[in-house]
């Protein structure tokens, strides 16, 4: 008999192990919300201001990773009560107290700027003042009135290895978070999953890991259910900028992976 208690252990244990597909226990890029979470979710706010030029930006205030791999940060690099904002992925990483890392998103909540530096446990936006908890990224002083989108840091010996967005997991059917990792939307040009990792070690180790196997016609049904969310963000998304409610020219972007994602999804019908 399955109990409440067995459900929540096995929830737990294919969570870390779709992590462990993404993160693979290699230095890893840091991973950006799929659905540009960071800008269609500050869009709004985001058409007057643009970011302060590169040369306002001192070396220590924009970490490469600090002689780490090309894509990481390492743990040296955070100090305690400060922190490093990555801002060629629009990311802060901090550590308000020893060994307790976080991270939120460098968009600024008020008007769409990266935000410049960490300071005095503070997150500070050079446009026009704001300036955030490292806490829990809560505005403190300045315009801004929301709190900068929080992402999660993980720890990889001295490294933090990468930056996971999870706004398309949802509670139920595991098959769901198996059809994203397996989404063709999630890899160009190589038969690795997201990327990242072999379909058949993919598998192997999901089902190892979870006791749970992987049921393909399920995972059939939720790629399109997918492919069909991601084409109603893609719409909101394009609409911001077809309409001015946002200058980012990544969200013109999405207009063009509409009629990609429809014809896949059609071919994977039999139409």
């Amino acid at each position: 008999m399955t109990t409440h208690e067995d459900e929540r252990s096995s929830e737990v244990s294919r969570r870390m192990m779709l992590r462990g597909a993404t993160v693979g226990g290699v230095a890893l890029p840091f991973l950006a919300a799929c659905g540009g979470g960071d800008s269609a979710s500050s869009s709004d706010d985001a058409t007057s201001s643009a970011d302060p030029s590169p040369s306002e930006a001192s070396p220590s205030e924009e970490s490469s990773g600090g002689g780490a791999a090309a894509g990481t940060i390492a743990v040296a690099d955070v100090p305690v009560g400060g922190g490093t904002v990555v801002k060629a992925e629009k990311v802060v990483v901090v550590q308000p107290t020893a060994g307790d890392f976080k991270a939120f998103s460098a968009v600024c909540t008020h008007q769409g700027c990266t935000v410049g530096k960490v300071e005095d446990g503070e997150i500070v936006c050079p446009c026009h003042g704001s300036h955030f908890s490292i806490e829990d990224g809560s505005p403190v002083a300045g315009p801004a009135q929301k709190p900068l989108e929080a992402k999660t840091a993980t720890v990889q010996g001295d490294q933090i290895s990468a930056i996971l967005d999870w706004e398309l997991e949802v509670i139920g059917d595991p098959m769901y978070d198996v059809a994203y990792v397996l989404s063709d939307l999630n890899r160009e040009g190589t038969e690795l999953l997201s990327n990242l990792v072999d379909r058949d070690d993919f598998y192997r180790d999901y089902e190892a890991a979870t006791g749970i196997e992987i049921d393909d016609q399920a995972c059939r049904y939720y790629q399109l259910l997918y492919a069909m969310r991601s084409v109603a963000f893609w719409m909101s998304a394009s609409d911001l900028y077809a309409t001015g409610r946002s200058r980012d020219l990544r969200l013109a972007r999405t207009q063009w992976s509409i009629p990609v994602v429809l014809e896949r999804a059609a071919r994977d019908l039999g139409y």
